[in-house]
């Protein structure tokens, strides 16, 4: 069993991972996101997210949207992009008009509204895993009705988006 104090040992390589600015890194970065695209281009039914267990900062989002906008403008091509980020991530593309047009569906997958109604919700680009987010915050469960809610709400403001949940016991939540 890991103590907390063992957090204090990591060495955090995100910062580097998700730094955009560095030339080699960009290109490295651009060429990996086209070509995601490019290997299913005449596919139907593929949802492209930006990654497993996403919890990066918003900058790279924007990066990745922005590649995704000139590869599309290119090749003609409308690949499906579902936004799986950190609640503070996802609100602000959605916020942001250019970018939230390349985006056709919303995946809760990393925050939820707990059984009270209190709101769940890690803050992207902190270095964390969400297993390591809900060790430090240690979140409660949701309810049918906080699922909802949580649907709702995105439904509400982004109707022409779908919306998917894939949070907190999801299996039940259907």
């Amino acid at each position: 069993t890991r103590r907390s104090s063992d957090l204090d040992k990591r060495i955090f390589i995100a910062e580097q991972f998700y730094n955009v600015e560095d030339d080699v890194r960009r290109e490295i970065h651009r060429a990996y996101i086209r070509q995601s695209l490019e290997n299913f281009k005449d596919n139907t039914g593929v949802i492209q997210m930006i990654g497993a267990e996403y919890t990066g900062p918003l900058h790279f989002v924007q990066f990745w949207l922005d590649v995704i906008n000139e590869w599309a403008s290119e090749s003609a091509k409308k690949p499906i992009i579902a936004l799986s980020a950190t609640k503070d991530v996802q609100d602000a593309i959605l916020e942001d008009a250019v970018r939230a047009k390349v985006v056709q569906a919303i995946d809760i997958r990393y925050w939820h509204y707990q059984s009270d109604g209190s709101l769940y919700a890690p803050k992207g680009g902190q270095h964390l895993a969400p297993r390591q987010h809900a060790r430090l915050l240690k979140p409660r469960k949701t309810s049918k009705e906080q699922v909802y809610r949580a649907v709702r709400e995105y439904r509400d403001r982004y109707p022409e988006k779908a919306v998917f949940y894939h949070g907190d016991n999801y299996p039940e939540m259907g």
